[in-house]
């Protein structure tokens, strides 16, 4: 049976993803990808670190099938040089495919891909 629209926006987090990161905004993708740019502004602790503040413009594709294959994740305000840790499609390269997997707890969502896979990364 083919998911809904409703279904895939509620089991990606849509909603909780864009009230916790006010800068980020929901985009026609051109496909039944969910699309996601804007900038990512977060607070976060590093183990060995203080308190990281910081911001940056980012681009994050769901593919439709998200739940099979992993969300994209692009820099897109040109502050990540171009040959650094990247995909050969330009994408950030966030971690293994299994890693990425365990790091999204068996429930993959755009707001825990941002949160344990993305901001690490930033």
């Amino acid at each position: 049976m083919t998911e809904t629209v409703a279904e895939r926006f509620r089991k990606s987090e849509i909603a909780a993803l864009l009230v916790r990161y006010p800068g980020l905004r929901l985009v026609p993708s051109g496909s039944m990808a969910l699309r996601v740019e804007g900038t990512l502004r977060f607070c976060a602790n590093g183990k060995k670190t203080e308190v990281i503040e910081d911001g940056f413009d980012v681009r994050i594709e769901a593919p439709e099938n998200f739940q099979e294959r992993m969300a994209l994740a692009w820099e897109t305000g040109g502050r990540i040089p171009r040959d650094y840790h990247k995909l050969r499609n330009g994408a950030l390269c966030l971690g293994s495919r299994v890693g990425l997997r365990l790091q999204m707890g068996g429930s993959p969502s755009l707001l825990r891909f941002v949160e344990r896979c993305v901001i690490p990364y930033l």
